[in-house]
């Protein structure tokens, strides 16, 4: 091998590495760059594209705001975020003037923190007739068919309504009237703004001065007892400075206990 050759091969071995040399210091970190930013921007277009989805959602429902804001001002009339027992006193006069009876005295009790019914177990463990009966008795048909037990709804519970911001207040309603009149009433007590749910209806027969019957044909007392509700703005959102929260209601009674209002 002369000079010459190996010259060249040297020269050759050295453009092998200054090639290799650049391609790792110069050619390398840009492709990784070039990567990154790649990926970087597919990121950037996917967080775009949610973007714009989730604006088009909200501008769907911009559309709809004031229907949404009406719906909201029903539901807080019918569950408001504080007691509010006189404006519902005061309703009562309205709906006794419609269906003629007059209201004698309404009652409201201490506001009380809500419970979540628990779930029944009975109905997992008690036997049923078809496995409690015998192997001979479940081959012959019955003789006669008896009516399936009516069952109780199952419970219907929400994780977002707890004993911290939703109250239940008891009230008592005491009103004189026909029949038909307590039962207008009742009705609309029960249509009105505020949710009253009635439990329990109780009459005592009266003789009518008037007209000297009895036993419905005159005037009646009737006693409708039930609940209105309160639900904290913790939940709504609505931001009422003014709300009170039913977390305290056991120990502070969200409405003043036994306010009597004379018909």
């Amino acid at each position: 091998m002369n000079r010459n050759r190996l010259s060249l091969i040297l020269a050759a071995l050295a453009a092998a590495a200054i090639a290799v040399g650049g391609f790792f210091l110069g050619v390398q970190p840009q492709l990784a760059s070039a990567a990154t930013d790649n990926a970087q921007q597919t990121q950037t277009e996917r967080t775009n594209d949610s973007s714009r989805a989730e604006l088009d959602r909200l501008r769907k429902q911009f559309t709809s705001l004031a229907a949404m804001k009406a719906e909201l001002a029903q539901l807080r009339g019918s569950v408001p975020a504080t007691a509010s027992t006189d404006e519902f006193i005061r309703s009562l006069d309205a709906v006794a003037v419609t269906s003629g009876a007059t209201v004698a005295s309404v009652s409201v009790g201490e506001a009380q923190a809500y419970n979540a019914p628990a779930a029944d177990a009975s109905a997992a463990t008690e036997p049923t007739a078809e496995s409690s009966a015998s192997p001979s008795a479940a081959a012959e048909p019955p003789a006669t068919a008896s009516p399936a037990t009516p069952s109780a709804p199952a419970a219907t519970t929400n994780s977002l309504v707890t004993s911290s911001n939703f109250a239940v207040i008891p009230v008592s309603i005491s009103i004189e009237g026909t029949y038909d009149q307590a039962l207008a009433f009742t009705g609309g007590v029960q249509d009105g703004e505020r949710l009253f749910l009635i439990t329990t209806v109780t009459s005592s027969s009266s003789t009518s001065p008037e007209d000297g019957t009895a036993d419905g044909a005159g005037r009646q007392s009737w006693t409708l007892g039930g609940f209105v509700y309160v639900l904290s703005d913790t939940v709504a959102g609505a931001g009422d400075a003014g709300a009170t929260s039913p977390s305290t209601a056991p120990a502070t009674p969200v409405a003043t206990p036994t306010a009597t209002a004379e018909g």
